[in-house]
């Protein structure tokens, strides 16, 4: 029992640290603001048919901002400020210090979905037409895989222009099943990718799609973390840790 309350008062300890350091940094700010932006203008140019697929499409790209890159800027900026140097001598273990990364990027993330339904569906439309269950599960998993698949890169470089190049090629293969939900292309190895599982349940969030896809939405997703959670748990000992 004393090792689990332990570990949860390190965590809670550094989620709000993780989230006092977002807020000084903007991030919060930023988020809002673009979500409110962002939000208006789906609600104003786009029906409430078309906004069943602009809302999930636009997230899947909103989360390799809230997730990837920020997890990134924030892990880079504890690089330079050798912040992360103190956490090796610190009673913080790493899969704490990720875990809070985590937590705290996601629930940015759900203020960030729930800013942007606010103003484009809910002041048009009303709260009608929404899962909010798929909607909240969607944008969890979606926002874990992309901040786990943001720390697995970025501990491997001190510059940000460096972590840019592979940046490109993460976010080719991560956006690209909008083109399903757009009926353009849907091959098969689109259940491959890693975001596809957690984009389906957005998808589930305003249209019912059938129940073997919401199963492989929760289980796909939950696979897709176990192994980006380990892989960002080893590659953060071995880069950050050991040097």
């Amino acid at each position: 029992m004393g090792v689990s309350t332990n570990t949860m008062t390190r965590l809670t300890q550094s989620i709000s640290l993780d989230t006092r350091l977002q807020t000084k940094n903007q991030l919060y700010s930023i988020t809002i603001g673009a979500a409110v932006a962002v939000g208006l203008v789906l609600g104003y140019f786009f029906s409430q048919e078309a906004l069943k697929l602009a809302v999930p499409i636009f997230f899947l790209f909103a989360s390799s901002g809230t997730g990837y890159l920020f997890v990134a800027a924030l892990i880079l900026f504890e690089k330079q400020e050798r912040t992360l140097d103190a956490l090796i001598v610190t009673p913080i273990r790493p899969n704490e210090y990720l875990s809070a990364k985590i937590i705290s990027l996601s629930i940015l993330a759900l203020l960030e979905i729930g800013v942007i339904l606010v103003t484009s569906w809910i002041i048009w439309y009303g709260p009608a037409g929404i899962n909010w269950l798929w909607l909240v599960l969607g944008t969890m998993l979606m926002q874990i895989i992309m901040t786990i698949l943001g720390i697995i890169v970025v501990v491997r470089y001190d510059r940000i222009n460096d972590f840019l190049m592979p940046t490109l090629l993460v976010a080719f293969v991560t956006q690209i099943p909008f083109l399903a939900a757009l009926n353009i292309w849907e091959p098969a190895f689109f259940y491959l990718i890693p975001t596809y599982p957690a984009f389906l349940l957005l998808l589930a969030a305003f249209e019912p799609i059938p129940t073997w896809q919401l199963a492989y939405g929760l289980i796909g997703s939950a696979v897709w973390i176990a192994i980006f959670y380990t892989w960002a748990t080893r590659a953060f000992e071995r880069h950050i840790i050991q040097g």
